[in-house]
């Protein structure tokens, strides 16, 4: 139905979902440049990435990579993913991650569910 691919089975079962005449929800889409996504946090991060000359300037900037916030503590917790330190290892295949919120996503590809782990 559409050009994504996977190579982990569960991505492509939740991706799938997306095509679902009944799926709990509608497409966002861009309107600088098309593309598509199933809630508007996904929508923000993609045009605070892509497309950040829309907004006015912030007063937070990091200083390795385009991210920007009006709020300090958001880019001081945003930091963190250019450590070198994978502190948050995943128990079902070893992989490392800078922060645990990370890790919560990740467990997703494993168990279909998603499962908190907590510090």
């Amino acid at each position: 139905m559409c050009p994504y691919a996977s190579n982990v089975s569960s991505n492509l079962q939740a991706h799938e979902q997306v095509h679902s005449p009944d799926r709990p929800y509608k497409y966002i889409i861009c309107k600088t440049c098309g593309k598509w996504f199933t809630s508007k946090p996904t929508l923000l991060k993609h045009r605070m990435w892509h497309h950040k000359s829309e907004f006015p300037p912030f007063r937070h900037n990091c200083n390795r990579c385009p991210y920007s916030s009006n709020v300090k503590t958001s880019l001081v917790n945003h930091e963190v993913v250019h450590f070198e330190d994978r502190p948050f290892k995943c128990k079902f295949c070893g992989c490392g991650f800078k922060a645990l919120n990370s890790l919560n996503h990740h467990v997703i590809i494993h168990t279909g569910e998603k499962i908190l782990y907590r510090q």
